[in-house]
């Protein structure tokens, strides 16, 4: 099963738990195309099944080099960061000498509920389970608490081996690159409350199984953020008809799902506390609502699909360095030291070269040096940029780079 995907994922868990309909509603889109932060997640989970199969404590040595033909090498970024999550397995191996680690585990709750936890650990002496889902992503926040990914994990677990009886389950997040919070976040639950989730589990399957699945669409600022089907959510348009309704006139009472118009309040009704209260009030549904919109059409615009009136342009390319190995090599010969410990940017090589060989060395130092643009970004016609070539884009070719 490892590798198939299930119509109750584990990654979506946060979603069809608290919106069961959206399950039925994200089916009606075409396969979502994965983005370069997806295989950027999916490189780091590869190195991170390597190292821990092959047993080798050291994902730092793979700076430089990739796992597969075509990918792109790992970066000193990347391999740090794994390196985090094969130090901390690696920890409680060595503290229990009779763990069984499964890596990239297939859990199965039902023939369609469960997913691939990273890495499960069972500890016979001490009766304690441990699921470990490691997250490459930077941005988000992903805590550990009553987090439904990672349950979901722990619970199919139990499911698939009825012979551990532990005497508790530890669920573990590891984001090394998020700057919020400890870069390793556990929780620890008793088997008897894992079966109690099992029970909401099975509740929110049964809904979203249900013909009228369309009543079973509950929007909100957790399970919608990330949803790619928002913007065609029915829910997600009446709450903001209705709760703009209470605030401003709508033009009238439409259908769910229709086309909603509203007339804004007048300037001065802002001036009061209690204005900007109501105000404030249904900013975070129509935040959402603007996002999923934004979201849809850039990645139908990256799929190929021509959205009129707007274009897909370069990001800002950024200064970057062509060859890390070389530059510290030339580097050497001039007596910089240019890496303590990470390698400094060319921003901030550029002052040192400055100081001791003047304007000749950062001349110099600029053959290391290319400008990349790390993706594409949807703007309108008019805005500046020239338009990238669709077929690029919808090709994954997200990044292009060229020397200074």
């Amino acid at each position: 099963m490892a590798g198939t995907h299930l119509t109750f994922g584990g990654s979506a868990a946060h979603r069809w738990l608290a919106c069961p309909g959206s399950v039925v509603l994200c089916s009606t889109l075409p396969p979502q195309r994965e983005s370069e932060a997806m295989a950027e997640g999916t490189r780091a989970h590869a190195l991170l099944e390597h190292c821990l199969r092959e047993r080798e404590d050291d994902a730092l040595g793979y700076e430089g080099m990739n796992l597969l033909p075509g990918w792109p090498v790992y970066t000193q970024e990347d391999v740090e960061a794994v390196q985090v999550a094969v130090s901390f397995v690696n920890g409680i191996l060595e503290q229990h000498r009779d763990a069984v680690i499964h890596v990239e585990y297939s859990a199965a709750l039902t023939e369609d509920v469960g997913g691939t936890a990273d890495v499960v650990i069972w500890l016979p002496t001490v009766r304690l389970l441990h699921v470990i889902d490691y997250k490459h992503g930077r941005g988000k926040f992903v805590d550990i608490e009553q987090n439904p990914q990672v349950k979901l994990y722990a619970v199919s677990v139990l499911k698939q081996m009825p012979d551990l009886h532990p005497i508790g389950v530890i669920t573990t997040v590891i984001q090394p690159r998020c700057p919020a919070g400890s870069p390793i976040r556990a929780a620890t639950y008793s088997p008897a409350s894992l079966m109690w989730f099992e029970d909401e589990v099975e509740e929110a399957v049964a809904k979203a199984k249900l013909p009228n699945w369309q009543d079973q669409l509950v929007p909100g600022e957790c399970q919608c953020d990330w949803c790619p089907a928002a913007h065609i959510c029915p829910a997600v348009t009446a709450l903001a008809a209705t709760d703009l309704n209470d605030l401003w006139p709508v033009s009238a009472e439409v259908p769910v799902g229709e086309e909603v118009t509203v007339t804004f309040p007048r300037p001065g009704d802002m001036r009061s506390p209690e204005g900007l209260a109501r105000a404030l009030s249904v900013v975070p549904i129509l935040k959402t609502w603007a996002s999923a919109i934004e979201d849809a059409a850039e990645t139908a615009a990256q799929a190929g699909m021509s959205i009129p009136g707007y274009k897909l342009v370069d990001k800002r390319a950024m200064r970057k360095w062509a060859d890390e190995e070389a530059l510290l090599a030339w580097a050497a010969t001039q007596g910089l030291k240019l890496r303590e410990p990470k390698t400094l940017s060319p921003a901030q090589a550029e002052k040192m070269v400055k100081a001791k060989l003047k304007a000749a060395g950062v001349a110099e130092m600029a053959a290391f040096v290319i400008k990349e643009s790390s993706g594409t970004k949807l703007v309108a016609a008019s805005a500046a940029g020239d338009p990238v070539d669709p077929v690029r884009v919808a090709a994954g070719e997200f990044s292009s780079a060229q020397p200074l």
